[in-house]
Order: structure tokens, then sequence, then C-alpha cells
């Protein structure tokens, strides 16, 4: 039965969670062999990979819904689990789905060693397959492991250890990938802030991908508060090909359940912060992530928390309902008292505030002149081609380019998105 299905490698790659899971599926697909094709339907994958993420238990639900439909509609097929929900919950998976290939964390590197292990045979005619994303912009994990523990995060427990690359390694791999086209950078990490290669921290690597040749966009992903530093401040406005866009957790804005959570802050450092950002950088994207229905959330925190949040004036808003996870000190410690009727209607409280912030935040910048990496069509009218500027607006560019860095006149705001036009 493997014979017959490494005959026709055609695989299909599904990604859980962060932009560092999306950066490691990356990495796989960049090291694939000749021989196989990327599918674009399950019926049609020989090969299903997916890469996992345990954070909810709504993550959890929907990597084995996929894994049970992909069955349903290739019984023959191979699926191949890894991530953090596999690193997890091995033993579990594997007794619901025995079928299942699961590849820990540390032997992902060797992942096409193993499936080609099944093959007795070598395929002729190999041809290599692009990687399957857009080329326009392309993910660098830099950093990996967590520490902090906050209460309810299972990520330090399937990712404990602390690791920074090389910063030749980055180097190398980010002008492999401009080379090929790639146009902005995104750097990626669990603790990002906590990249140290020897003598070179997170803002001196910055610099350095920023004066690769060819790089014309650099980006963060997610940073911790503590780690804003003034000199990231004074690199970001000083360096042109620095995206001006922070996205910093804050999680919720009630010093009490940031206590019950294990921040490392309360909420008058955190607005203060982002105050100092806006002085120093005035049209920085600051955005964030916000939790809502943990245990430690009554009515009156989660309001008192909305308010704060609209006060800060995020550029943008994403939204997580809380979910236990066993394993962590919340919940073995703390009783789940939001029902999940009040987590979906807080949690749509917050969606309307992000899309008012997002229109509020976009339209400072109407008439404005703004940079504009063209990406793909979307359904914007005719002609209108998406991109992100870089303070993370959503843009519609009335133009037929793509994937290019452009420089295009914002005109007006539609639900929190811009549409320019050269």
């Amino acid at each position: 039965m493997l014979l017959s299905i490494i005959k026709m490698p055609a695989i299909r790659f599904y990604t859980f969670g962060c932009k560092v899971n999306q950066t490691e599926t990356q990495s796989v697909i960049d090291k694939m062999p000749g021989g196989y094709w990327i599918a674009d339907d399950n019926s049609e994958a020989d090969i299903l990979f997916i890469n996992s993420c345990t954070v909810t238990s709504e993550a959890d639900r929907q990597c084995r819904q996929l894994i049970r439909s992909y069955c349903r509609v290739n019984p023959r097929g191979i699926v191949v689990l890894t991530g953090c929900y596999a690193e997890r919950a091995t033993e579990v998976l594997q007794s619901e789905f025995p079928a299942v290939r699961i590849i820990k964390k540390n032997e992902c590197g060797d992942f096409w060693d193993i499936i080609e292990k099944y093959s007795a045979e070598d395929v002729s005619q190999k041809q290599r397959v692009s990687a399957g994303f857009a080329n326009v912009r392309s993910y660098v994990k830099v950093q990996d492991g967590c520490n902090q523990f906050c209460s309810y995060c299972i990520v330090p427990y399937v990712r404990p250890i602390l690791s920074s690359r090389k910063t030749e390694d980055v180097l190398s791999e980010v002008k492999r990938k401009v080379d090929t086209g790639v146009k902005e950078i995104v750097l990626t990490g669990i603790r990002l802030g906590k990249y140290k290669s020897g003598s070179c921290g997170l803002v001196n690597l910055i610099d350095k991908v920023t004066q690769v040749n060819g790089i014309q966009r650099v980006r963060l992903s997610s940073i911790e508060l503590i780690e804003v530093s003034d000199e990231l401040l004074r690199l970001i406005k000083k360096n042109t090909k620095l995206c001006r866009h922070l996205h910093i957790p804050v999680q919720h804005c009630h010093n009490d359940v940031l206590k019950a959570m294990n921040r490392p802050y309360f909420i008058e450092e955190f607005v203060e912060k982002i105050a100092k950002v806006r002085e120093q950088i005035p049209d920085c994207g600051i955005t964030t992530d916000v939790i809502t229905g943990f245990p430690a959330e009554t009515l009156g925190k989660f309001e008192d928390s909305f308010r704060v949040l609209k006060k800060i004036g995020f550029s943008r808003l994403h939204v997580f309902r809380y979910s236990p996870r066993e394993g962590t000190l919340a919940y073995q410690t703390m009783k789940d008292c939001v029902d999940n009727k009040e987590k979906k209607r807080r949690s749509k409280v917050l969606l309307q505030l992000d899309l008012e912030l997002r229109q509020k935040f976009a339209e400072k910048f109407v008439g404005t002149r703004v940079e504009v990496l063209l990406e793909n069509k979307r359904s914007a009218g005719n002609g209108y081609i998406f991109g992100y500027s870089g303070n993370y607006i959503e843009v519609f560019v009335d133009t037929d380019s793509v994937n290019t860095l452009c420089s295009a006149i914002i005109v007006k705001i539609e639900k929190g998105r811009a549409i320019a036009r050269i």
C-alpha cells in the first residue's frame, strides 16, 4: 500500500497556530526533494502533513477533525503529524489515530528521510515544486522556546528550552530567500525578544538583516512588552527598511487578571510603554493579543479591560477565548467559571471593538502616501490588488501589479481596510 502511494507523491501541507509554526512548515517545504507536488485538495493528497497547535482546545479539535476528514476522503493516504499538539498528547493521539505518523520536533528536520524510507524505488524525472506560499513575504525563525510560564499557556511545557540560531545562519537563509524574489522577511520566535547568539542580540540581528543586499522590508512578529527596548525603538525610527509595526501581546487590561495570568507587568506599565512608542514613532501600528473568559475575569473586570483596550487604541486586536490546558497552572488551580456562551459573547464584543480600532487607525492615513507590499487579488472590486502597509494596514490598491512594493495614496477606509490608488 505504501509503495503505491509513493509512486504518485502528492502532499498537502496544513498549519495550525502561530507564525513560528508557519515558519517551520515552510522549512519542511523548502527541503522538499524532487518528485513531490503540492496538492490543493485532501482528496488528491497521498500525504497530509499537519503542523499542529495546542494553545486552545479548539485548535486540538480542529486538528482531530482534519485527520478524520482526510481519512474519510483518502483512507489509503498517509497522515504525518507534528507540532505542539503532537508533542503534548502523543499517546492520546496515537491511541485515537494509530495509523498517523507522529514526528517529534527534534525529528522534523529528517521529515523527508522518514517519508522516503517507505519507498523502495526512486522516482524518476524529479522536478522541484515551488513552496506554495506567496514568495513576496517569507518567515524566518530565529528563536525557539519560552520560560515565562504564563498560567494559561501550554507552550513553555512543549517548547521549554530557549535557543537561538546562529546569526550567520539567519543571514544566509535571508539571502537565499531574497535571491528567490522575497521582498519582505518576517523574523519569528516563540519569545523573539530573547534572541541571543554570542554577542548578537535581537536589535543587532535586525540591523544586520536589513543590510542584506536586495531586502526591501523587514517585519517583526510578536514581541513581549519588557523586550521593547529604547534601542529597538531607535532602530525602528531610523531604519526605513524596518516596518513601523509592533505586535505586543497585552492579554488583558486588568491588573488582577494579569496577576492571575502570571504576566510580568502591570497595565499601567503597558500603557506607559505604548505612549512612549507613539511619542517616538507616531505612525507605528501596534497590534495585540487579548484573552477573554479567563477564570479571574469577572464581568466587571472584563468591562474595565474593555475600556482600557479602547483607550489604548491598538490598531488591531487578535481575540482569543480562554481554553483550559491540562498541565498549566490555571488548569490545576483555577476553576473555569466563565461559561462558553458568555465567552462567546465577550469575544464578539471584542471583535466589534477590533473593527472599530482598525477603522480609526486607518482613517488617520487617508490622503497620505504609504508603501504597500502587493501580494494577490482579493474581492474588493475588479482590478484591486491586496497588500499590507509597513504599519500593517490592509490595503487594496487600484493596480495590476503584484509581488512588488509600491507607493500608493489612501483615498478611503471601508470596514477597517484602506482603498488606495497609485
